[in-house]
Parts: C-alpha cells; sequence; structure tokens
C-alpha cells in the first residue's frame, strides 16, 4: 500500500472516529437534558410538598385552636352531666393536641424533604451542567480531529 492509501485510511479512520465522538456527544446533550429535567420534576416535587407541608401546618393550627375551643368549653360546664362532656372534650383536645403535634412532626419532615429534594435537585442541575461541558470538550476534540482528517 502506498502512502496516499495510508493516509486516506488515517483519514477514514479519524473521520470515523470524529462521527463516534460527534455521536458520543449528543447522547451526552441527550443524558444532560434529561437530567436537567428530572432536577425540575425534583424541584416540583418539593415545591408541592412544601405546599403541602404549609396545608398541614395550617391544619395543625386549626386543630390547636379547636383544642384551645374544647377546653375553655369543657371549664365553663358545671353540671355531672356537663363535666362528663368537658371530661371528654379534654380528651379530643389531648387527641386533637396530639395530631397536632404529628400534623407538625410531618410538616417538619415535609420540609426536610424538601430541602433534601432542592439539594439533590441542584446537585443534578450541576452534574448535568458538568456532562454539558463534557460533552462541548468532546464537540471540541471531534472538531479538531475532523479538522485533522480533513488537512490529510
Amino acid at each position: 500500500m502506498d502512502e496516499a492509501e495510508e493516509e486516506r485510511d488515517d483519514a477514514a479512520k479519524l473521520k470515523r472516529e470524529a462521527q463516534e465522538l460527534q455521536e458520543e456527544a449528543e447522547e451526552e446533550r441527550d443524558d444532560a437534558a434529561n437530567l436537567k429535567r428530572e432536577a425540575q420534576e425534583l424541584r416540583e416535587e418539593a415545591e408541592e410538598q412544601r405546599d403541602d407541608a404549609a396545608r398541614l401546618k395550617e391544619e395543625a393550627e386549626e386543630d390547636r385552636d379547636d383544642a384551645a375551643r374544647l377546653k375553655a368549653e369543657a371549664q365553663e360546664l358545671k353540671e355531672e352531666e356537663l363535666k362528663e362532656k368537658a371530661k371528654e372534650n379534654r380528651d379530643n383536645a389531648a387527641r386533637l393536641k396530639a395530631e397536632a403535634q404529628e400534623l407538625k412532626e410531618e410538616a417538619e419532615e415535609d420540609r426536610d424533604d424538601a430541602a433534601r429534594l432542592k439539594a439533590e435537585a441542584q446537585e443534578l442541575k450541576e452534574e448535568a451542567e458538568e456532562e454539558r461541558d463534557e460533552a462541548a470538550r468532546l464537540r471540541a476534540e471531534a472538531q479538531e480531529l475532523k479538522e485533522e482528517a480533513e488537512d490529510y
């Protein structure tokens, strides 16, 4: 094989490698877009959880208000039958207070989850940026290889 044929073979090989690198870069771009989409979904989920946490907190405050109202009604009852009702109301107030505490704890957990999801979304965003940078680097390398191949 003469030198011209070898150079053509080398150029063809470089062109194939450049094409493969370009395809890899396109896959990286697709992966980065998918990561960005996933990060957006996680941000939206975190927003929903923050909304749920706010709603739960509001319900807990209403439950505490209800418990306080029931306690006040119980204290006003004077007769034996009314005293029994007051006991029931105190029991309800304790139950509502326990439920309100549970709701408050759930709201705190939801806030923690939302913060964790936000951090994960940020990590995914950073990873996507790194993937985009890597894809750009690969495109640049592919372009250099393509130019070298064209020079042959």
